[in-house]
């Protein structure tokens, strides 16, 4: 996939995606929960420290970030970029800016979720460390 295939997507749709990091970031697990299909599949990189890898289902899903929490006693998801791949995959760039549970010290980093929907729901969600790692994931560079 060439970076001129795809496309930043609409203003409409980035903050559809903007108010589901609102979500995260508040802690409306209830919110989060309803667009997430009931299969869903969250799969964390190895490079995040503190996860197991892959989660199943609703409450894997809410295990993901139970376990995120345990490293962070904060973290504001701050979406920067929202790519449309076709086919109902959507790549988000994020910076979050976190706050370490033990340490209190706040840091900024940079994630990537490249998520796969069907009927309006998240079935599927990729978590990468770092803008380059998730670009090169779906084919592409910045």
């Amino acid at each position: 996939m060439s970076q001129e295939s795809i496309k930043l997507a609409s203003p409409e749709l980035f903050e559809r995606f903007r108010f589901m990091y609102g979500v995260l970031s508040r802690g409306d697990w209830d919110t989060y929960l309803a667009v997430l299909h009931d299969d869903v599949e969250v799969h964390q990189s190895s490079d995040i420290l503190g996860t197991r890898g892959t989660f199943r289902g609703k409450q894997g899903a809410l295990q993901a970030m139970a376990e995120i929490a345990e490293s962070f006693s904060e973290i504001d998801w701050n979406p920067q970029r929202l790519y449309d791949l076709g086919e109902e995959r959507y790549l988000m760039l994020a910076k979050p800016k976190v706050r370490g549970a033990g340490s209190g010290i706040e840091v900024e980093t940079e994630v990537g979720h490249l998520a796969q929907l069907r009927d309006g729901k998240i079935t599927r969600l990729d978590v990468y460390l770092g803008w380059n790692t998730a670009l090169e994931a779906v084919g592409l560079s910045e």
